[in-house]
């Protein structure tokens, strides 16, 4: 026999997959050399993936006692425990390979992936992070940072380690499916359906996958309903709201002045600027000898000019749409800047009419009765 031609031969049927043919040529070497250490190491990973895992298990430990410095035979050591549900063990042999190659990233990977699956976070992480310091373009590590991360609810540095992923390997359908995860829990429905729609691109079987793209264009579709509906509920809340502070006035205008002055005010007139200067000039005259009165009505008129305000910036804010989300009117996350800034207004308008009515009230009722 030609040990050498054998033994490259036996590499070859390795490498091509041909495992059956690559046991035979391994078995047959070993006969004539039977301390082959690189033959013996050959065969345990040979039969590993040939689910062999006891004579796998033999075979390194014999390439290793010929050569004890070995770091990948403790990691194939590692491995097969792993599998066989054993992960002490397994843990036990991560450790030696990083013992004799500190930069052996795919030890300190697989050391993250026991510890994570006991769910011992911390561990993992650390674990990872040793990873990818010696194998820093490892998309597939930073999806499992990304992973944990997303378990905790550290939804900022999960997205931040499903980016990393992406910026190493911009076709990781995983990482774009995860990464739109994220932003579909934050609310951030367009990038979240965009990366959705990458995945599926790159890979149409990805699990899960066409059911996460069809919840965030639904809830696309209802967050945008729900935000107009809002807006639409805040504008006939400022126009109610204009409407019963007009009412009021009104009606303390014709109850003071219609028996003494004989005026008499439509009730449908508007907060324009001959209206309220000339209801100004009237109860400031009918009432100037009172200088506790005086200021009260002067701040009143300062409250109804920011109310005009308020009001006619909702009135030309777009036109009204009803709908509904079934939810409600939007989602407490995610809502638009815009929404937020109609919400401030809202609340402006609804403190201010409030100061108005009181006001009014306690200034003038001992005149009106």
């Amino acid at each position: 026999m030609d040990i050498n031609k054998s033994i490259q031969s036996a590499f070859q049927y390795y490498q091509s997959g041909d495992l059956r043919q690559a046991k035979l040529a391994c078995s047959e070497i070993l006969k004539e050399q039977p301390d082959n250490e690189q033959i013996l190491y050959l065969l345990g990973i040979v039969l590993t993936q040939l689910e062999e895992y006891d004579p796998a298990i033999r075979h390194i430990e014999r390439s290793l006692r010929l050569n004890e410095g070995n770091a990948d035979g403790y990691l194939a050591l590692g491995a097969i425990y792993q599998k066989k549900g054993l992960p002490d063990e397994a843990i036990k042999y991560y450790l030696k390979a990083v013992g004799i190659d500190p930069d052996f990233a795919e030890a300190y990977e697989n050391l993250g992936d026991i510890f994570r699956d006991r769910q011992q976070f911390d561990e993992a992480v650390a674990y990872y992070k040793k990873a990818v310091h010696y194998f820093p373009d490892a998309a597939e590590i930073y999806c499992k940072l990304g992973n944990i991360f997303k378990v905790k609810r550290q939804l900022d540095l999960a997205a931040y380690y499903y980016r990393r992923a992406l910026l190493y390997n911009a076709g990781y359908a995983e990482a774009h499916n995860n990464l739109g995860s994220i932003y579909f829990m934050q609310r951030r429905l367009d990038e979240a359906i965009k990366h959705y729609q990458k995945a599926l691109r790159i890979n149409p079987d990805l699990s899960g996958l066409r059911v996460n793209l069809e919840d965030a264009l639904n809830e696309k579709m209802q967050f945008e309903e729900g935000v107009n509906n809002y807006k639409d509920w805040l504008r006939f809340s400022v126009k109610i709201g204009a409407m019963k502070v007009t009412m009021l006035i009104n009606s303390v205008i014709n109850r003071f002045y219609f028996k003494t002055l004989n005026i008499q005010y439509h009730p449908d007139l508007n907060f324009d600027e001959n209206y309220k200067a000339g209801l100004k000039g009237q109860i400031l005259r009918k009432i100037f000898n009172d200088a506790k009165i005086f200021d009260n009505i002067d701040g009143i008129f300062s409250d109804l000019d920011r109310l005009c305000t308020i009001r006619d910036y909702f009135a030309n804010h777009g036109e009204m749409k009803p709908l509904q989300n079934k939810n409600g009117f939007v989602p407490v996350d995610g809502k638009p800047a815009e929404v937020a800034s109609l919400e401030r207004l809202h609340k402006e308008f609804m403190s201010t009419a409030s100061n108005i009515e009181a006001r009014l009230i306690k200034v003038l009722g001992p005149w009106i009765g």
